[in-house]
């Protein structure tokens, strides 16, 4: 069994491994995990800093540079293997069926070229794909500021021409969205989206990302180390851990019975409104590094329901409800 669903998903991750030189061999930092995001749907990708979330998202867009490498496994995007895709191809992919929204806009966007230049080269790159007729520059332009519209940015028609360091952070990263939406993917990537933002300017662009998945149908896979993000916003979550997926669950269902330990951990140690003073309980320790990784179950030496059995044997995936799968021993 895998820790994913459906089998009529836009993007399908089965057995992926990545791995790095260590000093005595490859590591495997992402250890042949599956996951799968359907048409539509948000899914919520969870775990702390360390456990491979960023890496498996920058796996989808075949960005692992040398010596890291997709050691095994199949990332399937609408039936094709992105793993045997060509350069070419890959080039060709990038930004127009696949985007992504990186963590900082101000480390992605070119802090001399206007943001109106910085989208219209995706517009210019995909134009066979999304465009009509001769490619020119009016044509390119009303693309680019049809899509700083659509994110909602004031006053488009004249911020199209302003540099970043001109907007707010707020606004940066709305027009990193912009530019990932312009090309209309099928698959949106959204790694950490609302890092460094204000709480305001959090819940904006999360509803943002929303309106825009209800309006086009295209699938998103948001990458977070926060759980109040993906109860907001995805439809299902995949809790991951030391570089493997260890639950999979309806988002209110994982909020509702967490399954494995370190999910109830997560939501344990994650304050809220009801929580009393004091009362927060942390998940003690850290990711192990690549390694170091324990024998048996990974969360092992942090688990406060460690068993024998956990200490030697990894553990297989089991199903506790429909649509609820779990890596532990507990439910074995």
């Amino acid at each position: 069994m895998h820790l994913s669903t459906p089998s009529n998903a836009g993007l399908s991750i089965r057995d992926l491994t990545i791995s790095f030189p260590g000093p005595s061999g490859r590591l495997a930092v992402v250890n042949r995990i599956s996951l799968a995001v359907e048409p539509r749907e948000i899914l919520g990708l969870v775990g702390e800093s360390g456990s491979g979330k960023s890496l498996t998202a920058t796996a989808v867009l075949r960005l692992i540079d040398p010596p890291g490498a997709i050691e095994d496994g199949a990332i399937m995007l609408d039936g094709r293997d992105i793993v045997g895709l060509d350069e070419r191809a890959i080039r060709a992919l990038r930004g127009g069926e696949v985007a992504m929204i990186w963590q900082d806009p101000m480390a992605s966007l070119n802090p001399v070229r206007r943001i109106g230049d910085q989208i219209g080269e995706a517009v210019r790159l995909h134009w066979r794909r999304i465009g009509q007729g001769r490619c020119t520059k009016a044509k390119v332009r009303a693309m680019v500021l049809k899509s700083l519209e659509t994110v909602n940015i004031p006053e488009a028609s004249s911020r199209i021409d302003a540099y970043p360091h001109q907007l707010s952070g707020g606004l940066q990263q709305r027009v990193m969205i912009a530019m990932a939406l312009v090309c209309r993917p099928t698959l949106l990537i959204a790694d950490e989206p609302t890092t460094a933002l204000d709480v305001t300017i959090q819940a904006q662009i999360l509803e943002l990302v929303r309106s825009l998945r209800d309006e086009s149908g295209m699938s998103v896979l948001l990458i977070t180390h926060d759980l109040g993000t993906v109860a907001e916003t995805a439809d299902r979550a995949a809790v991951m851990y030391a570089g493997e997926i260890v639950e999979v669950a309806p988002s209110a269902e994982l909020f509702k019975n967490p399954a494995h330990p370190y999910t109830f951990g997560l939501i344990a140690s994650t304050p809220r409104r009801s929580t009393a003073r004091g009362t927060l309980r942390p998940i003690f320790g850290s990711v192990p590094e690549p390694g170091v990784v324990p024998q048996g179950c990974r969360f092992n030496t942090r688990c406060p329901k460690v068993m024998d059995v956990c200490r030697t044997v990894s553990p297989h995936v089991s199903a506790v409800a429909p649509g609820h799968t779990v890596r532990c021993h507990l439910h074995g």
